[in-house]
């Protein structure tokens, strides 16, 4: 913001909704990157997975 305000831009407005909408979009991207790794791990054998390195 500093180096904006030499150009005369004193501050920054966002719209809400599409500060909603970002953060729907980016937990969904979360959400959707997560599943894939724990639906991998709740189909693991726990005793065939800890005994293995």
């Amino acid at each position: 913001v500093t180096a904006l305000r030499d150009q005369g831009i004193d501050q920054l407005a966002f719209a809400p909704a599409s500060l909603v909408v970002i953060l729907v979009i980016a937990g969904l991207f979360g959400v959707g990157a997560g599943i894939l790794p724990a639906r991998r791990a709740a189909r693991l054998d726990v005793l065939r997975a800890v005994t293995t390195e």
